[in-house]
């Protein structure tokens, strides 16, 4: 939600390109509105985009649109940028592809997001990350990576592809994390801040 309005990002492609469109959501009438085509800063529009993170900084939207050197644009008004390099990513980035997951949310003075790995077998794991909550968004803990577990109903599914797209806080000591399996099913999970910061410090296991 930003300014009131419900808004979802998409991953279009168009012939060999993904394309990242940003739409509006009428949930009255369960329609789709207001489709526009978005441009990463500082790149060729046929460059392929995917995967962007949404967040809200200042009371203006912006978008994280690189992971490994983590790109951070401002969505309205000027061209701006903001670019860092992690190095642990940029190492992982060299194995497998490193992609965002969903939007940031702000917990103790900086953001906290999930992104994903994507290895050449189609096989995704996730983690969790965490970045500075003003320009330059350094950031700054990654977790290992991992899968979540899988209700009864799914666990004679395959686990190959798992993509944790949705991030919203429940309560002051929770999130609820949305997860496509396999394309084809959504779980929904409730994990409380205190295990993702143990995590974030390599502390456990999910």
């Amino acid at each position: 939600v930003y300014k009131d309005i419900i808004y979802s990002l998409v991953a279009i492609k168009e012939g060999n390109i993904n394309k990242m469109k940003l739409v509006t959501i009428d949930t009255e009438n369960k329609k789709i509105h207001n489709v526009k085509s978005l441009y990463a800063v500082g790149e060729s529009e046929f460059s392929s985009q995917r995967n962007w993170n949404p967040m809200i900084y200042n009371d203006e939207l912006y978008f994280s649109t690189r992971l490994h050197r983590h790109k951070i644009m401002k969505y309205e008004g000027e061209n701006v940028l903001y670019e860092t390099i992690n190095d642990q990513l940029a190492i992982q980035s060299k194995y497998k592809k490193v992609h965002g997951g969903t939007r940031a949310i702000l917990y103790k003075g900086n953001y906290i997001a999930v992104g994903h790995y994507k290895y050449e077998s189609e096989y995704y794991t996730s983690f969790f990350y965490t970045f500075e909550d003003r320009p330059p968004f350094k950031i700054l803990k990654i977790t290992k990576e991992f899968l979540l577990p899988l209700p009864k109903e799914y666990e004679k599914m395959s686990n190959r592809v798992q993509m944790i797209t949705g991030l919203e806080e429940y309560d002051s000591t929770s999130v609820y994390l949305t997860m496509g399996l396999m394309d084809s099913a959504m779980c929904a999970y409730k994990i409380r801040y205190k295990v993702i910061e143990e995590l974030l410090n390599n502390n456990c296991e999910v």
